[in-house]
């Protein structure tokens, strides 16, 4: 049984939806709804011993790892062009977190 308290805030979070943000449009990244597409129509071959097929199964995940570097490629020019107009410059120079040296730490 809720309490009084739990069943106020339930009520509050219908009648006050959280605020846009006004963000400029830009287009929806076209590879998330592949991906989905995909993902839903996936069918894989089933063998008789250990359930599916091993070969088929490393091939669908190469084949949804391409997908999902395009995607990630798209949503990087993306942010991009969001910084752009915000008036911020990206330093060409400065690798992004994952192709940062290993180390991390400043030199003394």
């Amino acid at each position: 049984m809720e309490t009084m308290n739990q069943e106020n805030r339930r009520r509050r979070r219908k009648d006050n939806p959280p605020a846009q943000v006004n963000v400029p449009a830009l287009p929806e990244n076209p590879y998330q709804q592949k991906i989905a597409d995909f993902l839903g129509k996936m069918k894989l071959r089933k063998v008789t011993f250990g359930g599916v097929s091993e070969k088929q199964v490393w091939k669908r995940i190469g084949e949804l790892n391409e997908m999902y570097q395009k995607m990630l490629e798209v949503e990087r020019a993306r942010y991009e062009v969001l910084l752009h107009q915000h008036g911020i410059t990206l330093d060409p120079q400065t690798p992004y977190p994952d192709e940062a040296p290993a180390g991390g730490g400043e030199s003394s």
